[in-house]
């Protein structure tokens, strides 16, 4: 019984991310008409950093940041936790909630092509079909949306969201993996809350002249979506991108269009039926690349772990890098 539930523990904590990201859009809209892009991102990223904050206080873990991770965590600071929570709420207010909740669909993608030079990981066959199926449905699903009213411009921000995602994503996989998830979301995060809350101090304000319950809405929305949002989301979607690879981790971002979708029904958006159609066809590719790939972390293979594949006796083993014979370590060698 316990062994079962360890297995189920991947996918639910796989569906308890897609609820609570799934619903971050709708609260960027929410906090849209009192704060700017910048305060909301620094906000977010502040209140996601107080929550882990706390948690890591009262856990008191030990720390396995050292020096060799600092240029990995600069970049996964830059591309995953400051560069796009300014931006998805500045095109939320240009765009809409729909629109930049379903571009995050581009990362499982994006992750599969930057894991293979990165990571020397390739997809399986069933992995390839079904985040290539998945993102057919999604070009359907948004192409009359960026038809009738998206900037160029626009697009490219959009594009660099999810590139930034996905980089970050290999980037833990590789240089992070044994870091502890908590520790790297908790330190991530408050770099990213020192870069943006002085900038956005100095160049924005909140919008004059609106209610009390307008203020109210934005504070709760902000502060949703720092604690759950950003805070406790990111902590568990860093612990899948360590136990069950960048690509499993990813997925999660294809049903990000069915809770746009559900939102946008909400406030009274029609639904269409192609809408629906494709938000099938999306569900289905994820249950094909996802069905039965998570494993214990104890499982995982050493070839998904590692950059380039090596044997476990030699992985396992303080053997110098250089072989004293071609023969029995020419794979190590010629691997590096």
């Amino acid at each position: 019984m316990l062994a079962e539930f360890e297995e189920a523990v991947p996918y639910i904590l796989f569906l308890l991310i897609c609820t609570v990201w799934g619903g971050s859009f709708i609260l960027m809209k929410k906090a849209n008409p009192v704060f700017d892009a910048l305060t909301i991102g620094g906000w977010r990223v502040a209140g996601g950093a107080i929550a882990l904050g706390l948690i890591f206080w009262l856990v008191a873990p030990t720390r396995t940041l050292k020096r060799k991770h600092f240029w990995p965590l600069v970049l996964v600071t830059f591309l995953g936790f400051t560069w796009p929570y300014v931006i998805q709420p500045w095109l939320v207010e240009r765009n809409g909630s729909f629109i930049v909740g379903g571009s995050v669909s581009l990362n499982p993608l994006m992750t599969m092509f930057i894991a293979i030079p990165l990571l020397g990981v390739w997809p399986t066959r069933r992995q390839l079909v079904g985040v290539l199926a998945a993102l057919a449905f999604l070009v359907v699903l948004f192409a009359g949306e960026v038809h009738k009213s998206l900037p160029l411009f626009d697009l490219l921000l959009l594009v660099s969201i999810p590139f930034g995602y996905a980089f970050s994503n290999v980037i833990i996989r590789r240089s992070l993996k044994d870091a502890n998830p908590l520790e790297l979301t908790l330190v991530a995060l408050g770099a990213a809350s020192l870069i943006l809350l002085p900038i956005a101090g100095i160049a924005e304000s909140p919008t004059p002249g609106l209610s009390t319950t307008s203020w109210l809405i934005a504070i709760g929305s902000v502060a949703i979506l720092g604690v759950a949002g950003t805070g406790l989301a990111m902590y568990g979607f860093n612990i899948l991108i360590r136990d069950q690879g960048p690509l499993f981790a990813g997925m999660v971002t294809n049903l990000v269009p069915l809770w746009a979708i559900y939102w946008a029904w909400l406030d009274g958006e029609p639904i269409t039926a192609l809408q629906i159609f494709c938000v099938v066809g999306v569900l289905v590719s994820v249950l094909v690349v996802q069905y039965r790939a998570a494993g214990t972390p104890h499982a995982i293979p050493a070839a998904t772990l590692l950059p380039k594949p090596v044997t476990p006796p030699i992985a396992a083993t303080p053997l110098p890098l250089i072989p004293t014979s071609n023969k029995p370590h020419h794979t190590l060698s010629s691997s590096n």
